[in-house]
């Protein structure tokens, strides 16, 4: 997402569209693959088929590159950017064995009594570290809830996003540098955060440290 409204990207994923165009691709299942949304002062693309950041990253930065002509936004400002993933696990045992150690550790960024309440909790943290010409949000959002078929989920929404001190117009930031640079730091910043709260089997299980 490239823009200045934090809010409307965490309930882009699996919610309603307020307003803007909205260009989408959708499965023959009837879910969602791909959208591009602009809407007021953002461009949002959302892949839900991802595979791996080097599949995805390309395409995605294509079309927000693509808008941004078509808009003709040559002379906007870029106040921020943001890199946020959805990462599900589901309990496929007996719920009377739910453990979310087989998740989870406990360590400074988990508190040990979670994993103690059984299979319906949450976790909301989130913090600013500096960074180049600004500052960037990490937020983690952990949801131990049910899904529609009442199986037990684990739910990590990491959200990065890096809002400038001095803005950018759109050809500063991409000829310059700063739109592909800063993405790729959010993508590697989010795997080494999610690997700080997941096991070490887990990272393996879901390939974490595959490009």
């Amino acid at each position: 997402m490239i823009g200045n409204n934090p809010q409307f990207a965490e309930g882009i994923q699996f919610g309603g569209i307020p307003g803007g165009v909205s260009f989408e691709r959708i499965k023959p299942d009837g879910t969602l693959d791909w959208r591009i949304l602009v809407d007021q002062n953002n461009i949002f693309v959302n892949c839900l088929s991802y595979t791996r950041w080097a599949d995805v990253w390309p395409r995605a930065s294509k079309y927000i590159v693509d808008v941004i002509g078509v808009a003709g936004a040559g002379d906007a400002l870029v106040s921020s950017a943001t890199l946020q993933y959805i990462d599900i696990f589901k309990w496929n045992s007996d719920i009377a064995d739910y453990n979310a150690r087989e998740v989870m550790r406990p360590g400074e960024n988990v508190p040990p009594i979670l994993f103690d309440k059984g299979h319906l909790w949450h976790l909301h943290q989130g913090w600013f570290e500096p960074a180049e010409n600004g500052r960037v949000l990490s937020r983690v959002h952990i949801d131990a809830v049910e899904d529609d078929e009442r199986i037990p989920i684990v739910k990590f929404d990491t959200y990065m996003q890096h809002q400038l001190a001095t803005f950018y117009t759109p050809s500063e930031a991409i000829s310059g540098g700063w739109f592909e640079s800063t993405f790729a730091s959010m993508h590697d910043k989010n795997k080494n955060l999610l690997a700080s709260f997941i096991t070490d089997e887990m990272a393996n299980r879901i390939d974490l440290n595959v490009a």
